[in-house]
């Protein structure tokens, strides 16, 4: 598990570090700098890949930009040249890149300054301008041979190229950064009307994908989407009797349903309160909310999807108790299974009642901006006394947080 990233002169973060648990929440307002914490990992992530270009950005769902728009830059403070990305693991993997792209003559690959990759303290490889070094007797055979090895390239990172035997920790580390990805679920895209920004295995960024996924991890026979029983996944939907992907053609009664085995699939809702034979739904006619509910199955349940992502407002769209009923089976499900992290972002209060943040696996920031608009990021942690009132249901973390007891509130005129 990642444990902690450290983020440096990155758009409006100019130093700050993130401890993290396995289920991370950001709550702060609109502009206060959620998205940036996303989106440098996701450079950092571009990085460990070993380049960081428009389509590598863009892979990881970073938003484009000029290098003048990546980089800090407040009035009175002192211009950073590099952002500084640094990512460390439980088990004492460390992973760091020093990152330019000149603001006055940019280039389409991004520089690498400097670069470290550590494990349990001891150096696996680094790199400074001009040259590059790997400390380490027990190199794979064909690793030097490499092309990137055969002349100093500083657009090329070096990390994911160190292929190390007795450094299985740090790999690991590289590779949890290489996957990353920022989903940002759409319901114009969910309901396949609109296209996805990028078509990544197994759902898109931002949903286009959501019917072949689940066709990909459903089971009939026990009624489950990979291992969550479909039965589990109505409780968050009233009118919801059941649903399938359109291949599967036993409640098919409308033209629509005709579509043929080469086609994308498509999800089938049977609604319990309308008359059999015109109760079948698509998702373009469904509520939005159990689009999003399954967007978020299949990120826990498919084998193809990242060991550590960002869902980016991961509950839009969703009624207040919906919200607060999915953060809490995220919780459960995430430390049930301990093989997933994921960092999420919301602005809505009521998904913070679903989280037992005396659980340290479950972790609660409240993202602000300080007084001169750098972006601050706050662990939140209550006292036994707050907890226990919390948990004899005389406060709720909404509340607290709606009356600014806990930061991360906007303040309005």
């Amino acid at each position: 598990m990642i444990s902690s990233i450290r983020i440096q002169g990155f758009k409006s973060i100019v130093d700050q570090k993130i401890d993290l648990g396995l289920f991370n929440v950001l709550i702060g307002a609109n502009g206060c700098g959620k998205t940036n914490i996303l989106e440098a990992i996701g450079v950092l992530s571009a990085a460990a890949y070993g380049s960081i270009e428009r389509e590598s950005l863009r892979y990881r769902g970073v938003r484009p930009g000029k290098p003048t728009l990546y980089k800090s830059s407040f009035k009175g403070k002192r211009f950073r040249r590099y952002i500084k990305l640094e990512a460390e693991t439980s088990n004492g993997a460390y992973y760091m890149a020093s990152l330019d792209n000149p603001i006055k003559t940019p280039t389409a690959k991004w520089g690498f300054s400097h670069e470290e990759l550590k494990e349990s303290g001891k150096r696996v490889m680094t790199r400074a301008p001009g040259k590059y070094k790997i400390y380490s007797d027990s190199l794979d055979s064909n690793i030097l041979k490499h092309p990137i090895f055969a002349e100093f390239n500083r657009n090329k990172g070096l990390a994911s190229f160190t292929t190390i035997k007795e450094t299985p920790r740090a790999k690991d580390l590289i590779n949890q950064l290489d996957s990353y990805a920022i989903y940002t679920p759409i319901t114009e895209v969910l309901r396949s009307l609109s296209p996805d920004r990028l078509e990544r295995a197994p759902i898109g960024l931002s949903g286009g994908g959501l019917a072949q996924a689940i066709s990909e991890i459903e089971n009939h026979s026990d009624h489950k989407i990979g291992d969550i029983s479909i039965g589990e996944i109505l409780e968050f939907t009233e009118w919801t009797e059941y649903f399938v992907t359109s291949h599967h053609m036993r409640f098919a009664t409308v033209s629509e349903l005709s579509s043929q085995s080469k086609e994308p699939p498509l999800l089938l809702f049977m609604d319990k309160y309308m008359r059999s034979g015109r109760n079948i739904l698509n998702s373009r006619d469904v509520s939005e909310g159990v689009l999003y509910v399954l967007f978020i199955i299949v990120l826990l349940c498919h084998p193809d999807a990242p060991k550590f992502l960002s869902i980016d407002n991961f509950d839009q769209t969703m009624h207040p108790r919906l919200s607060r009923a999915i953060s809490e089976f995220l919780t459960d499900e995430l430390i049930e299974r301990n093989d997933r992290q994921f960092i999420v972002t919301t602005h809505n209060p009521l998904a913070l009642d679903g989280l037992d943040i005396s659980d340290d696996r479950i972790r609660l920031f409240a993202v602000e901006r300080n007084d001169f608009g750098a972006t601050e990021i706050r662990r939140i942690q209550l006292s036994d006394d707050a907890l226990k009132l919390i948990k004899d249901d005389e406060w709720v973390l909404s509340q607290l947080w709606v009356e600014g007891m806990l930061g991360g509130v906007p303040e309005l005129i």
